[in-house]
C-alpha cells in the first residue's frame, strides 16, 4: 500500500467529494490495487484497475466518471486530456473512500483480502511488505 499522487479537475474533485464519481481514466497506469490517494481532506483506495479501449471507457463508465452522458465524458477528455481517439488503450482506475485525512492507527478495513466480521485482514503486512498502518 503506498500514498500516490492523482491530480483532478476541481470538477471531478466536487464529483468525488459528492459521491458521483468513483473510477478516473488514465492515459497510464498510475499506482496499484490497494495504493491510496488524496482528494481535498479524504482518503481513496484503489480496487481494481482494468485496462480498455477509450471509446469502452466512455460508454461503459461514463457514468462511474461522474459524468450523465457518454458525450460528456467524451467533451471532457477532447478539452482536458487529449484528442479523443477511439482506438487509445487507456487504464481505468476504481476507487472507494476509506476515511478522513488524519493518523490511522489501525486497519480501516480491507476491501481487498477476505476479512473478519470487523473487516479486518489477517495480514499484518501485505505480500509487498506494507504495512497495513498509514500515514497521511
Amino acid at each position: 500500500m503506498t500514498l500516490i499522487t492523482l491530480a483532478f479537475a476541481p470538477e471531478m474533485e466536487d464529483a468525488i467529494i459528492a459521491g458521483k464519481k468513483c473510477c478516473t481514466t488514465r492515459r497510464e497506469k498510475h499506482g496499484e490495487v490497494g495504493d491510496l490517494f488524496v482528494v481535498r481532506d479524504r482518503v481513496y483506495r484503489i480496487c481494481h484497475i482494468h485496462h480498455c479501449l477509450l471509446y469502452s471507457a466512455r460508454d461503459g463508465y461514463y457514468d462511474a466518471e461522474g459524468f450523465e452522458f457518454p458525450g460528456d465524458f467524451e467533451e471532457f477528455w477532447a478539452t482536458n486530456v487529449e484528442r479523443f481517439d477511439h482506438s487509445k488503450i487507456v487504464h481505468l482506475h476504481f476507487f472507494a473512500y476509506i476515511g478522513p485525512t488524519g493518523y490511522y492507527d489501525k486497519c480501516m478495513g480491507c476491501p481487498i483480502f477476505e476479512t473478519d466480521a470487523e473487516g479486518h485482514c489477517d495480514r499484518i503486512f501485505d505480500e509487498k511488505g506494507y504495512h497495513c498502518e498509514v500515514r497521511i
